[in-house]
């Protein structure tokens, strides 16, 4: 009975999905730390704070008895493509964005082509309305707004962030997500991803 009405509060309250576990998740214990290993996790820094306890409730709150899952999907992701055989500057990957949104990244891959004579170098991707954020000195996250980069793609391989289960990075208000790069030798470079906007 209270089960049922969790569940109908929940779809009151706009969650697409309402869920209730038992507080034992071992077997889901291996998977969660090679998720978190993995990166997959973006921006939610709490999941990595929190490591195992993720998969024992007990430990992150003492006294619990069962989980409730919510769903929230703020609406369907847009899948993109960008493919370049040339050296750009600044250029948009996901433009033409609606006056007062804002970006919201799920899931971004670098991949440089086979045929590529050799490695694609000086990969930045970032947010910005006119710009590329500078790179910062350690790299892809030491400047805000900067989501991937890269000093060099070795041919027929590539980098990805995030699996499309949670965010990994998002722009200001009215901001494109953009790319600088040097050009790919002999081959092309791609970037795919997905995303959703909202209001900023």
């Amino acid at each position: 009975m209270l089960a049922r009405d969790i569940k109908r509060w929940g779809a009151e309250l706009g969650f697409q999905k309402v869920g209730i576990a038992d507080r034992d998740l071992s077997a889901a214990e291996a998977r969660l730390i090679d998720w978190l290993g993995k990166g997959f996790h973006g921006d939610m820094d709490y999941m990595a704070k929190h490591g195992a306890k993720r998969s024992r409730p007990a430990e992150l709150v003492p006294g619990t008895l069962r989980v409730i899952v919510a769903q929230d999907s703020p609406g369907a992701l847009i899948s993109f493509e960008y493919n370049t055989t040339a050296a750009q500057t600044n250029d948009p990957i996901i433009n033409s964005i609606s006056a007062g949104t804002k970006i919201v990244l799920m899931h971004l891959e670098c991949n440089v082509s086979a045929a590529t004579t050799a490695a694609a170098t000086d990969v930045r991707i970032g947010f910005g309305a006119a710009s590329v954020p500078a790179k910062g000195a350690s790299g892809a996250d030491a400047v805000s707004g900067v989501v991937m980069s890269l000093a060099g793609v070795p041919p027929g391989s590539g980098e990805v962030k995030g699996t499309g289960g949670g965010k990994i990075s998002e722009g200001a208000s009215d901001e494109e997500l953009r790319i600088t790069c040097a050009a790919p030798t002999g081959g092309e470079l791609r970037i795919t991803g997905a995303y959703y906007t909202t209001a900023a």
